[in-house]
């Protein structure tokens, strides 16, 4: 199998991208970053998807797409941005996929396609009502809707992998799973979504990917702290104020 993965250098792609070549999978992988590290059966592409020839690339099986626009807080209402990157230059790299005979897709989507006013405490099911909020959601949501519409004019199987909060190993410093780790003394993943044998579908298929349990952030410090066995005290200095995201309901999960 030939993946082909954009936004190499990103947390989660990283991650994807390490536990894949451990399964003997040669991935072509883009990123406007430099090379991140290196492996017999990785190629490093730097630069934009965009601009990427995917005829000069040669045969791939499958098109992982992370790479995305938004995903800074700063950055998730920079309407022109998002629409560019995630709607416009994603539509145009599905298409110059299809016609470089991929017929698989797995699309990385967002849980902000359904909006903090659609935040349910038992958790959102995948069919339900979508209110984007920002700019980034909507793109998202835009694009996934656009995948689907493909699947069945090109007779193709689209993947869209909603990823609620996700933190672990080589999250960005400045977020709090890394700041807690700082203070220490010392089942199922995204890649099962390449298997497109296992369940048979036609065109399209949206699964969330959630653990659907829904923390405050006091509680998940708390956890963090046990687990890097931290020493001192967890101060949280405003306790009324509780900050919620998006669970996934478990009917709509991603299952082997």
């Amino acid at each position: 199998m030939r993946l082909l993965v954009t936004g190499a250098s990103g947390f989660i792609a990283k991650s994807f991208i390490k536990y894949s070549l451990k399964k003997n999978i040669q991935i072509i992988a883009i990123s406007k970053r430099k090379k991140v590290y290196s492996h017999k059966n990785l190629k490093w592409i730097k630069g934009q998807f965009s601009k990427c020839n995917l005829k000069s690339i040669g045969k791939f099986d499958i098109l992982v797409h992370f790479a995305s626009y938004g995903t800074k807080p700063n950055d998730r209402n920079n309407l022109k941005q998002n629409f560019k990157i995630n709607v416009f230059n994603s539509k145009d790299l599905i298409l110059s996929a299809i016609k470089n005979n991929c017929k698989k897709f797995v699309i990385i989507s967002s849980s902000s396609e359904f909006g903090t006013k659609n935040i349910k405490p038992y958790g959102v099911k995948k069919n339900d009502f979508k209110i984007p909020n920002d700019s980034y959601g909507l793109s998202k949501l835009i694009i996934a809707n656009i995948a689907r519409n493909y699947s069945k004019k090109y007779k193709c199987k689209f993947r869209i992998m909603r990823l609620f909060p996700v933190y672990g190993e080589g999250e960005n410093p400045r977020r709090i799973y890394s700041i807690v780790k700082k203070c220490s003394n010392k089942n199922k993943n995204l890649f099962d979504a390449l298997n497109f044998n296992k369940n048979k579908f036609k065109y399209h298929q949206t699964y969330h990917v959630s653990e659907s349990n829904r923390l405050s952030v006091l509680e998940f410090c708390k956890i963090l702290w046990k687990k890097f066995n931290c020493r001192g005290k967890i101060i949280y200095r405003n306790k009324k104020k509780q900050l919620t995201n998006h669970i996934s309901h478990k009917s709509s999960n991603w299952r082997l």
